[in-house]
């Protein structure tokens, strides 16, 4: 395969739908699971040269370096959670004990 091969597929060429074979990034056989996530729209002859190389191997294989992204943080919030709900008075203004029935 060529470099300009791949870089046909990474501008997303258009291949058509006869033509298409959809990819593992990782392979099934490797654990990689069968979802939209782990998919890749190939031509046949590229399929067959990725065999069970990861997509990342693959590429890098044809000579391009792709930029891994980075995970997204994920932090939880540092709201103090009260047992009770509480109200702002609007004509007191402080914070009081919800109560709706006044009991």
């Amino acid at each position: 395969m060529r470099k300009e091969d791949v870089k046909i597929l990474l501008v997303r060429k258009k291949i058509e739908f006869d033509e298409m074979q959809v990819g593992h990034k990782t392979a099934y056989s490797r654990g990689g699971g069968t979802t939209l996530r782990n998919s890749v729209c190939l031509c046949y002859r590229c399929n067959k040269l990725q065999g069970t190389d990861s997509w990342e191997r693959f590429l890098k294989k044809q000579g391009i370096e792709i930029e891994k992204k980075k995970p997204i943080k994920v932090t939880k919030s540092k709201r103090k959670k009260s047992g009770e709900p509480t109200w702002i008075n609007p004509i007191t203004g402080k914070k009081e004990k919800f109560n709706p029935l006044g009991i």
